[in-house]
């Protein structure tokens, strides 16, 4: 496409649509390339850029964090330091948590305002949830203005010697991060069974690779991590992540697929914010209504009526 604009409306205007299918074959093709080429290179990082923000669209028009979500990637968000950033910074931080992405580290730029200050103060007062360790905040320092139509190169290069600190501390951070998720996958199986009852199992016969641990979900397909000794060389140094299709035919079956689960996981997340836990004898409200009035119009029409 030649015009700057959404990849969405290139399409639109341009022709030569892409599917959600052919990105992600190609990105995920990109990184194991990558992987093999940085094979025993200490340090070696993958950034995976998007073309806009966490809930821009992608060629198909479909935001671009739930084309992603199926990777499972950690994320750096990129705050807003402008007036409106803050809000701004923490819509795109609940959007990426509602989809189950891990976020890193946030990074902004210093514009005078503090956005910095009060994203942080707002993490800090649970914004990230429970049980996770919030992402730090990094704060980068305005990006020369340009004096002609283009930004010199001595001011870049006096930026980028500025932001190198910050810069090292969140490859770091990733690599920290990277390593305990790796670290909690690994553990997981024996952790699972000194710790965990499951029901209709025979515990005195569960072998450890009876046990799967799951990294997350999308659609019908679990992320399963398989350690090295499972799967053979092909898991690198320490596993992989294995897609695998949940074929269960009872045990409260999903039944959704990959476009309707963040569906799902957003009514979820209303409901949970609206209405929390309510103790159902004598009480209504408009969701188990509904939900009610379907059941007995669809599934129970002619005999489940009272």
């Amino acid at each position: 496409w030649t015009d700057p604009v959404s990849p969405h409306l290139a399409v639109q205007l341009q022709g030569r649509p892409v599917s959600d299918e052919e990105i992600m074959k190609a990105v995920s093709g990109r990184l194991n390339q990558f992987y093999d080429e940085a094979a025993g290179v200490n340090g070696s990082v993958a950034l995976v850029e998007t073309a806009g923000a966490v809930l821009s669209p992608a060629p198909s028009g479909r935001v671009q964090a739930d084309v992603f979500r199926e990777l499972r990637l950690p994320g750096i968000l990129v705050g807003d330091g402008r007036i409106g950033g803050i809000s701004n910074t923490m819509c795109s931080l609940e959007s990426l948590l509602l989809r189950g992405f891990d976020v890193t580290a946030i990074i902004m730029l210093d514009l005078g305002l503090k956005n910095d200050e009060a994203v942080r103060a707002i993490i800090e007062q649970g914004a990230y949830g429970l049980g996770r360790e919030p992402p730090p905040v990094f704060v980068l320092p305005p990006i020369p203005k340009r004096r002609s139509s283009v930004i010199s190169e001595s001011s870049l290069k006096s930026w980028f010697t500025q932001s190198d600190s910050k810069f090292d501390k969140v490859v770091k951070l990733m690599h920290k991060a990277h390593a305990e998720r790796v670290s909690r996958l690994a553990g997981a199986k024996e952790q699972a069974r000194d710790v965990l009852w499951w029901p209709f199992t025979q515990h005195g016969n569960l072998a450890p690779t009876d046990v799967g641990v799951i990294d997350s979900r999308q659609g019908e397909h679990w992320s399963v991590y398989k350690a090295r000794d499972e799967v053979g060389d092909v898991a690198g140094e320490t596993g992989i992540l294995s897609k695998q299709y949940d074929g269960s035919g009872s045990w409260w079956t999903c039944g959704v697929d990959a476009r309707t689960h963040p569906i799902v996981a957003r009514s979820v997340a209303y409901a949970a914010g609206r209405y929390a836990h309510v103790l159902f004898p004598q009480q209504v409200h408009s969701p188990a209504l509904e939900l009610a009035r379907r059941l007995v119009a669809g599934a129970g029409a002619g005999w489940a009526s009272r």
